[in-house]
């Protein structure tokens, strides 16, 4: 064999073990905020919706007071068993002190659920006054503007639950809260792996060189 069928050869040696590690953390960029997705943020997402987020959208969609009142009640009822014991005022959807403020405290998520349960009795107590004095066309264009008018309410501050949502991750699966958190060694792994694809010719020639000078020695 030639020397420079020796070097060639001790070039694509080099080479190929560049661009394996490169893929190989490339790889596991990729693979590290799907497993974690998969086995932590994921159960917690499944878990939260069972217990409050489907009762959020359930009441968001519902066509009649009485169904959204049903639910309300079942978000306020759970978020009040679920947080027993804490002191409303220091609950908050956010761990940084920045927001952690009146407004995104469970105080404030309280009294906006009971003043939406409220809402949804005056609306109730409306339409059955409008009702002996209203015809059915207009009864029909009261109710469904109310209802728009209800959820235009319902999500303007974020959502029904949008201090719940928050609190309920912090306390209960803090690591899911933070799951973006798994892109940052992602990337990274991202930004050596790129390098060492990109460069895999360049250090492959390097490593040559050097054992060719070495060899000669």
């Amino acid at each position: 064999m030639s020397s420079w069928e020796e070097e060639e050869r001790e070039k694509k040696k080099y080479k190929i073990r560049s661009l394996q590690l490169g893929l190989t953390l490339i790889t596991l960029a990729i693979a590290v905020p799907v497993i974690f997705y998969f086995s932590v943020s994921l159960p917690a997402d499944y878990q939260y919706t069972k217990i409050f987020g489907s009762h959020v959208r359930i009441a968001e969609d519902q066509a009649t007071f009485p169904a959204v009142r049903k639910e309300v009640m079942q978000i306020w009822k759970t978020m009040n068993e679920t947080f027993a014991g804490s002191n409303y005022a220091d609950v908050y959807n956010s761990p940084f002190y920045w927001d952690q403020t009146y407004d995104n405290s469970l105080l404030v998520q309280n009294a906006y659920l009971k003043a939406m349960v409220e809402r949804i009795d005056n609306y109730t107590s409306q339409y059955q006054l409008l009702v002996r004095s209203a015809n059915q066309n207009q009864l029909v264009d009261w109710y469904d503007q109310a209802l728009k008018n209800w959820r235009t309410e319902s999500k303007r501050a974020g959502g029904l639950d949008w201090v719940i949502k928050g609190a309920w991750y912090l306390k209960f699966a803090p690591v899911a809260y933070f799951w973006a958190l798994s892109f940052l060694p992602s990337l990274v792994l991202l930004v050596f792996g790129s390098y060492y694809v990109a460069t895999a010719d360049m250090r492959a020639s390097d490593k040559v060189e050097k054992w060719m000078k070495a060899r000669s020695v």
